[in-house]
């Protein structure tokens, strides 16, 4: 277990002195201070020190009604922002919620981000398998442009020969944040508030790639990814009816590998595929369009722990009654609609 761990809240991150260029978008102390005000919470980085050195875990602390809620923001990792090893990983998020138990911090740590994908989970967690589609941008765009499934370089050539145009800056943000939003809507689907991503944009730590293709003057589809050199983050984005056709889409994520890779990223993380056999036709055919970009398929682990069972149960029990009373099912995160549709049967990921 760690010698010494230490919650350090985000308005004395800096003092930390992390190079947060460096870092995964979600330890700056911007992006704590945007998600912070999101949750009316608080939020901060458990820094945590054993034999090996210092090891850096960003969390969101807030409440809702009567339990107070942790969550992680990213995976553990070290100084220079690299992950730590699985037995490491498991000893300091076992060590953070056992901290947060002894400080009372927190009742449960709800699922993590699904961009913070654990190789690990601390000891007594509930957690499930789960992926992420991550292009190695260390390697020649030739390469990059090789590694693309025909049928993604086809669509991309299309839109380039019909004249699809992108747009990217600050000024794109409002159509961006609309095309998020109606996409989420049509889809059932909550979004995160246009005051949450405009913080995030003004972040010193990061940068946004906030763009939007275009037909003339006609929006086709839209992208919301930070990057730091760590790696880029596909967050937020959104279709209209019309995006699917030409390759609009294809060629507006080709455009954000080439900045991110100009940008010296190491990655281009699609974040989120899941691993079960029954996805449905809907998210299949999402997960089939990032993996044909050609990155690898990352395993890991959400993962979601009830540190005082007693305020738990009593929280869970008046969710059931509301949600009985209103004559709507309770919501559900990843992990509990994974463990519902598990029939022991090996994972498998979508035919590409």
């Amino acid at each position: 277990m760690p010698t010494t761990i230490e919650l350090v809240d985000k308005g004395d991150c800096r003092s930390i002195g992390l190079d947060f260029t460096s870092q995964c978008f979600a330890f700056s102390p911007d992006y704590l201070g945007a998600i912070a005000t999101a949750r009316s919470g608080t939020a901060g980085i458990f820094v945590c020190q054993d034999d090996d050195g210092a090891a850096y875990v960003p969390v969101v602390l807030f409440r809702r009604r009567f339990l107070a809620l942790a969550t992680l923001l990213a995976a553990p990792s070290d100084a220079l922002g690299n992950p730590l090893k699985p037995a490491r990983q498991r000893r300091m998020l076992t060590a953070v919620v056992e901290h947060a138990r002894a400080r009372r911090l927190a009742h449960r740590f709800t699922q993590q981000m699904n961009w913070a994908l654990c190789d690990a989970a601390p000891v007594g967690a509930k957690s499930c398998a789960f992926g992420s589609y991550r292009l190695r941008l260390d390697q020649p765009l030739d390469s990059i442009w090789s590694g693309l499934h025909q049928k993604h370089r086809n669509a991309i050539r299309t839109a380039e020969r019909a004249g699809v145009v992108i747009r990217h800056g600050p000024d794109q943000f409002d159509i961006s944040f609309r095309i998020y939003s109606e996409t989420m809507a049509r889809n059932g689907m909550g979004s995160d508030s246009r005051e949450f991503l405009e913080a995030m944009l003004r972040s010193r730590d990061f940068d946004v790639f906030c763009a939007v293709s275009y037909d003339g003057d006609r929006p086709l589809s839209a992208i919301f990814a930070p990057y730091t050199r760590q790696g880029a983050y596909y967050l937020h984005g959104g279709t209209t009816d019309e995006a699917g056709k030409g390759g609009a889409n294809n060629l507006l994520h080709y455009q954000a590998i080439r900045t991110f890779h100009e940008a010296g990223a190491r990655c281009y993380d699609f974040v989120g595929a899941r691993l079960s056999a029954d996805i449905g036709e809907r998210l299949a055919g999402i997960q089939r369009f990032k993996a044909r970009f050609g990155g690898q398929l990352q395993e890991g682990l959400l993962w979601k722990h009830d540190v005082s069972n007693a305020h738990c149960l009593a929280y869970d029990a008046l969710v059931h009654l509301r949600s009985r009373a209103a004559n709507k099912p309770p919501s559900q995160d990843i992990i509990d609609q994974e463990s519902r549709i598990s029939d022991g049967r090996a994972a498998r990921t979508p035919r590409l």
